[in-house]
């Protein structure tokens, strides 16, 4: 089993230009606010540790030509720290919730 982090493809380029043309005439300042929290932190963190295709690609090749190939890997070690721990931890879920909730929302609103 193979579990990649966030991957620059062109759907991530096209959601973020997306988010910068968001219309918010209608939305309240708290939703407003959230919106571009979640966007400003996204477009921060994800361009960080963000891999391309091929190098996923790359390390899919060498587990399939390996000899004796672990259960699973994690494609990105920047990434996989914090949201693959609690996936193991927490079997419903909350605490994957609460982990990409903290990276996304720091502060109380």
């Amino acid at each position: 089993m193979v579990e990649p982090g966030p991957v620059d493809t062109p759907l991530v380029q096209r959601t973020i230009e997306l988010s910068k043309k968001v219309e918010f005439s209608q939305a309240d300042n708290q939703s407003k606010k959230l919106f571009q929290q979640a966007m400003a932190t996204l477009m921060d963190g994800v361009q960080k540790i963000v891999q391309s295709a091929e190098e996923i690609a790359d390390l899919i090749k060498t587990l399939l030509q390996a000899e004796k190939p672990h259960f699973r890997y994690f494609t990105n070690a920047k990434y996989a720290p914090n949201i693959f721990e609690a996936k193991f931890v927490d079997m419903t879920g909350d605490s994957v919730v609460s982990k990409i909730s903290q990276r996304f929302f720091t502060d109380n609103i």
